[in-house]
C-alpha cells in the first residue's frame, strides 16, 4: 500500500487532503510542528510525525519510506492582518525556504518515489498591500533569490 506523506497535512486544506486519501486507502503521515497539529491528525487517523521544516536532515527522517511526497506548506495570516505585509513573511519564509528544503530532502529521501508541491494563489495580497509577496519586493524571496 501506498504511503503518502504530507508537509502542511495540519492545514485547512491539508486536513482535507489528509482525510480523501484515508478515505481512498493511503497511508497518510502527516508531518507537523505543533502538538495541534499532531492531535489533530491523529483524530481524523493520520499517523502524525513533528518535524523541523527548516530543516533538511528532519525532514529526510520523516520522509524515510515514504512513497510520495505532498508539500502544502503554507501560513495565512487572518483577515484582520492581511493588509500587514509583514505578516506574509512566514508565509514567504516557508513557500521559499522550508519548500527548498523540503525539496531536497524528498529527492534524498531512501524509497520514496515522487514528490509534488503545491502553490495555491486564492490568497494572495492585493494592491492594497503593495502586491503579492510572491514577487522579489517580498524580503524572504529576495534574499533567496536575487536579481
Amino acid at each position: 500500500m501506498d504511503e503518502i506523506v504530507i508537509n502542511g497535512s495540519a492545514g485547512v486544506i491539508g486536513r482535507r487532503l489528509v482525510r480523501e486519501l484515508l478515505t481512498a486507502g493511503y497511508q497518510v503521515r502527516g508531518l507537523t510542528r505543533s502538538a495541534r497539529g499532531r492531535e489533530q491528525l491523529e483524530r481524523i487517523g493520520a499517523r502524525a510525525v513533528e518535524a523541523d521544516v527548516f530543516d533538511e536532515a528532519s525532514l529526510r527522517r520523516a520522509f524515510d519510506r515514504s512513497d510520495v511526497v505532498v508539500n502544502l506548506l503554507t501560513h495565512i495570516p487572518g483577515v484582520e492582518r492581511m493588509a500587514d505585509p509583514t505578516a506574509w513573511e512566514e508565509n514567504d519564509r516557508l513557500r521559499v525556504v522550508a519548500s527548498e528544503a523540503t525539496a531536497r530532502a524528498a529527492q534524498g529521501a531512501p524509497g520514496r518515489a515522487g514528490w509534488c508541491r503545491s502553490r495555491s494563489r486564492s490568497c494572495t495580497p492585493t494592491a492594497a498591500t503593495g502586491g503579492s509577496t510572491r514577487t522579489r519586493r517580498s524580503p524572504v524571496v529576495a534574499r533567496r533569490h536575487p536579481r
